[in-house]
């Protein structure tokens, strides 16, 4: 009997809809229920006798009498025999414990690219105390056909561009061998965007750190973008002037403010040391950020100076600069791949941050420094466009580019160099050689 009852109840669509016997005197019930242990789920007729069913939905609960009343010719009469009935008990299969579980875990089941899975991932570990595990996941492999996640998703490595790079720079490292020049000065990444369908990279020391002077500055900007499409920052006429004059002129004071706005922290007298460790992880929050993408080798928590730093600044640095910035070539030309690419925060913020990188290497320019003529833009020639974020000190020289040729082909050169500032050829005779082995023909 109390199979039949459950059997009965689980085929109809039951609602929390319990109005009175009196409210349904007209009708006739298809299914009255009696003699039974109603939990009815309803604060107010918190338990009844009897059930009235009318269609697929429960009409009535009272008293064994009251139900009754609404019996007809037609109408099926279950005696339960004093056995519990529950509207719309159904079993929708949870597992508590592990449910509990997945609900405070990352979701990545509908995460339907790399970027997307491991913003995710990042978004997730912002709001967890350092050191505690990422747990979950639940990522569904159907929406990965051809690859599975990984740590980071890199280009892939081509022996075609390792002999390009090869060449490159042993040409390179020969022609600038009476002045000093060794392999430990010089690091270069090449990748290849030509082919939507397949990234492809090689590189010389790509992975060797070495401080990025204002090359760093192409990593704020994207966490500024970042903070902004999260509502972290707020976006303004002076933040994008700040960005603006950060990345097309080069300038120092917009990266201090910029990065003080990002990590909510700035300069200012010296701290204990207490203190300093907690201003020390609000300052590393954009080393979090990248960390999260899978970025390694690098640090970009410092500003970009000119005389300096000091007070807390200088504390933050280390006894012997130890914590100041890196980057890799690498990690440098996969940032820049990924703002080319409309992957960087999104493709909106993807294209303005292009646009910022956009230079005009036509005429000449005076300035040693000029980031569209001195460094790369050497090496270019008419019918040729180029992206880049140069960095420059009185020890390094470094360039990013983003180069489209007029035979199609995209391209990225990341050259770092050091203890060679002053020679300007360095950067455009490394992309000259690879640009011209680019464009022939195999």
């Amino acid at each position: 009997m109390r199979a039949a009852v459950a059997s009965v109840l689980l085929a109809c669509l039951m609602s929390a809809f319990f109005p009175q016997p009196n409210d349904a005197q007209k009708f006739e019930a298809d299914l009255v229920v009696v003699n039974a242990n109603v939990h009815t789920l309803d604060a107010r007729h918190p338990a009844a006798e009897a059930v009235a069913v009318f269609g697929n939905r429960i009409a009535a609960v009272g008293t064994n009498e009251e139900i009754r009343r609404l019996a007809g010719a037609r109408t099926r009469v279950v005696d339960a025999g004093g056995a519990l009935v529950l509207p719309g008990f159904n079993d929708s299969h949870v597992h508590f414990l592990s449910g509990d579980f997945q609900l405070s875990s990352v979701d990545l089941r509908d995460a339907a690219t790399p970027q997307e899975f491991a913003e995710r991932i990042r978004r997730f570990a912002a709001n967890l105390p350092k050191g505690r595990w990422i747990t979950g996941g639940d990522w569904d492999h159907e929406r990965w056909p051809n690859k599975l996640p990984t740590p980071a998703t890199q280009p892939a490595a081509s022996p075609r561009l390792q002999k390009i790079v090869d060449d490159a720079t042993r040409a390179t490292l020969e022609r600038f061998k009476e002045k000093g020049l060794t392999e430990k000065n010089l690091a270069v990444t090449l990748v290849d965007l030509t082919d939507p369908r397949r990234t492809e990279q090689a590189s010389f020391r790509g992975a060797e750190p070495v401080y990025p002077a204002s090359v760093v500055k192409l990593f704020y900007l994207v966490a500024a973008h970042r903070w902004m499409e999260d509502g972290r920052l707020k976006e303004t006429e002076e933040v994008d002037r700040a960005l603006h004059d950060m990345i097309v002129d080069s300038l120092n004071d917009p990266a201090h403010f910029i990065l003080d706005a990002l990590t909510g922290v700035s300069n200012g007298a010296e701290l204990p040391p207490a203190e300093l460790k907690e201003w020390a992880e609000r300052r590393n929050a954009v080393n979090r950020y990248f960390a999260s993408l899978g970025y390694t080798g690098i640090n970009v928590n410092q500003k970009p100076w000119c005389e300096g730093p000091y007070g807390r600044e200088r504390q933050f640095y280390g006894p012997h600069f130890e914590n100041r910035n890196r980057l890799t070539t690498d990690a440098t030309a996969r940032l820049l791949a990924e703002i080319v690419r409309g992957r960087a925060v999104s493709p909106a913020r993807s294209a303005r941050m292009l646009e910022l990188l956009k230079r005009d290497f036509s005429g000449e320019s005076k300035d040693p420094d000029d980031q569209a003529h001195n460094f790369t833009g050497l090496a270019l020639e008419p019918g040729m466009r180029l992206w880049s974020k140069a960095g420059w000190t009185d020890a390094t020289r470094h360039d990013a580019a983003y180069i489209e040729l007029p035979g199609g082909q995209r391209i990225i050169i990341v050259t770092f160099t050091t203890d060679f500032a002053r020679e300007r050829d360095i950067i455009p005779t490394i992309a000259r050689s690879v640009i011209k082995e680019v464009t022939e023909k195999p």
